[in-house]
């Protein structure tokens, strides 16, 4: 009896063994699998530059709506420059992105066009952007636009495309012939090259008026 007690306790012990060696393998097995799931630095630094491309083409996206919004609309382009408590106004906001929207070509591109739609014939929209901008700044850009176009083949405008979905897709360009006719060019760098107090005595006059002006004032 003894021995077999010796047994029993012995096989008792052996399966409470056999158990606490099964949990610990499922316990490493749970913990290999969380492990697994979880991401490693290289995965949340892809994943930092996933979200940050996607914040940036939605910011593209957005500066592209508001040049097409406020071009040729004095009650769009007002918008720009309403403020609300002491939060800056768009106009502001637009002026204050990031240095490199200002200098490398490919951002220049998204950014200076809009800038050009919201303050065109828009007087006092003219005189907040100089506050913030040089002027000099978008006229040289309108004139390497000029130049490079005369240079190249034109650029069509955005396009509805098909799409088997039936919803209507948009080919995006963020050229500047997308967002201002070239026809207006020359109007815009002449706008953009005059002193902003003397904007809002141009806005509404031909160039005829204005030799006028400037023959009657000599």
């Amino acid at each position: 009896a003894s021995g077999s007690g010796a047994w029993g306790d012995g096989g008792g012990n052996g399966g409470d063994g056999g158990g606490a060696g099964a949990g610990n393998g499922v316990r490493q097995s749970l913990a290999l699998s969380a492990l697994a799931a979880s991401p490693t630095a290289a995965d949340s630094a892809a994943d930092a530059r996933l979200k940050a491309s996607e914040v940036r083409g939605l910011l593209h996206e957005v500066l592209l709506l508001l040049g097409i919004f406020t071009l040729g609309c004095p009650k769009n382009s007002e918008m720009l420059r309403w403020r609300w408590g002491s939060h800056p106004t768009m106009l502001h906001r637009l002026c204050r992105l990031p240095f490199n929207y200002f200098c490398e070509p490919k951002l220049r591109v998204v950014l200076l066009p809009t800038l050009l739609c919201g303050c065109f014939e828009d007087a006092t929209n003219l005189r907040i952007l100089s506050s913030e901008l040089s002027l000099l700044h978008l006229s040289r850009f309108l004139s390497e636009q000029m130049r490079a176009t005369a240079e190249a083949a034109p650029t069509s405008a955005a396009l509805p495309m098909p799409d088997p979905s039936e919803l209507p897709v948009v080919s995006m360009d963020y050229a500047l012939s997308s967002r201002i006719p070239p026809a207006l060019w020359p109007a815009a760098l002449a706008f953009f090259s005059q002193e902003p107090e003397h904007a809002e005595h141009s806005r509404d006059s031909t160039p005829q008026q204005q030799r006028a002006r400037a023959t009657g004032a000599s």
